[in-house]
Order: structure tokens, then C-alpha cells, then sequence
């Protein structure tokens, strides 16, 4: 009889089960997320004066998906995903201006290849892309008033946004069988955007990148 496997075991009525290979996933991912900026070589370009220091910033994006079974070694992914991607500004201290937060919301389609090793406890790497559809961008700046008080205001930008973009994803993570059912995740995964996030008509030329620190709950079917 048959009972360690997590595919193949005798239910509680003794009747022998053969589970798929295909799961649920759910879960969300701390986004360390940055940019590449340069003029844009037109007439419509400009130097990019305070946003060559612009830094990153971390932010917060969720996802849920099906992992279908190719082989033992090979599951294709689907997903669904609100992404969320965006850097940051410190002023210098003294300065009226503070600091200011641009934080890129997108519906994210991520489909992936992904290469598996292992049973109960499983070590993947992937290669995929991820169209995204360009929601807004949110805009928060903190300044000073004449009272010396912090004032944080925020503002949906999106005007002057390409509305699709697309990136080129790779990750090498784990995933652990809990049991027959359930299972967790963590999987780092590198992103870059290929297209530029701006409409021609901009000063700047800017390409989103971010590491992904994916993680979150699997459901075996």
C-alpha cells in the first residue's frame, strides 16, 4: 500500500488516489524596485537635474496563479498580478522639499517556464515574461511649511505613460509540500521592463527593474 507519496495514496475510504501535479498559488511579493533614466536624445529631451538621485524603494505586490505540470521536471505558470513599482527621493537636510515617493501600478500577466527538482520539498528556476497594462503612478511629496510643519500629499498621475510594457522575469526559489493539499513558497525573482515607461513626447527615458521576493501559500490539486 501505497501511503508517502504526495501523488499516489489510499484515501480514508481505502480507495486508491491519483493526484495531478498542478496547483494554486497565492501570495505576494516585497519589491525592491529602481529604474534606469537617462535624457531623451530628441527635441523633447532635458537633464535630469534632482532625479539623478532618486534611490529605491521598497513596495508591495500580490499575485495569484496555476502552476500546470509539464513532466516531473517541467510546470508552466500563469498568473495574475497588482504590481506595484517605484523609487524615491531624499532631500538634503534643511531643505524645504523632503522627499517624494513614484510608486507604478500595474495589472501584471506573468507566464513562466518553470524548471523543478524534488518531491515534498522542491528547488525551481524559471525564465518568462510578464505583460503589464499601466494603471497609474503615485505620486507622495513631503515639504515643509512656513511653520517648519511636514505636510505628505498624494496625487495619481497618467499622463504621459506608455499604457503596456513587458518584462523579461528569471527566479530561483524553493517550494515545500507541507502535505497533500498545502504548500508554501519563496522565490526571488529578478525583473526588467523592456520598453521605456514614458510617451516620446517626455524628457526621460526610463526603464523599470526590481528584485521580487515572492512569497505565499500553494494548493495541490
Amino acid at each position: 500500500m501505497i501511503t508517502d507519496s504526495l501523488r499516489t495514496f489510499y484515501n480514508r475510504k481505502g480507495k486508491l488516489v491519483q493526484k495531478t501535479d498542478d496547483e494554486f498559488y497565492f501570495g505576494t511579493s516585497n519589491v525592491y524596485g529602481f529604474r534606469t533614466l537617462r535624457e531623451r536624445p530628441s527635441i523633447f529631451g532635458d537633464p535630469l537635474g534632482v532625479r539623478e538621485q532618486e534611490i529605491p524603494l521598497w513596495t508591495r505586490s500580490f499575485e495569484f496563479g496555476l502552476r500546470a505540470s509539464a513532466n516531473r521536471w517541467l510546470m508552466i505558470e500563469f498568473g495574475v498580478e497588482y504590481n506595484q513599482i517605484g523609487f524615491q527621493y531624499k532631500s538634503e537636510e534643511g531643505e524645504t522639499f523632503l522627499t517624494y515617493r513614484k510608486v507604478k501600478q500595474h495589472l501584471t500577466l506573468p507566464f513562466r517556464a518553470v524548471f523543478q527538482y524534488g518531491d515534498r520539498f522542491l528547488i525551481q528556476g524559471a525564465l518568462g515574461v510578464a505583460p503589464k497594462m499601466f494603471v497609474s503612478t503615485r505620486y507622495t511629496q513631503v515639504v515643509k511649511d512656513e511653520f517648519d510643519k511636514e505636510i505628505e500629499t498624494t496625487e495619481k498621475l497618467k499622463d504621459n505613460y506608455n499604457y503596456f510594457n513587458i518584462d523579461v522575469v528569471a527566479n530561483l526559489g524553493v517550494r515545500w509540500n507541507l502535505g497533500r493539499n498545502l504548500g508554501v513558497y519563496f522565490i526571488p525573482e529578478f525583473r526588467y521592463g523592456l520598453l521605456d515607461t514614458y510617451q516620446k513626447q517626455t524628457p526621460h527615458v526610463q526603464h523599470m527593474y526590481g528584485l521580487y521576493l515572492r512569497w505565499g501559500l500553494q494548493w495541490l490539486m
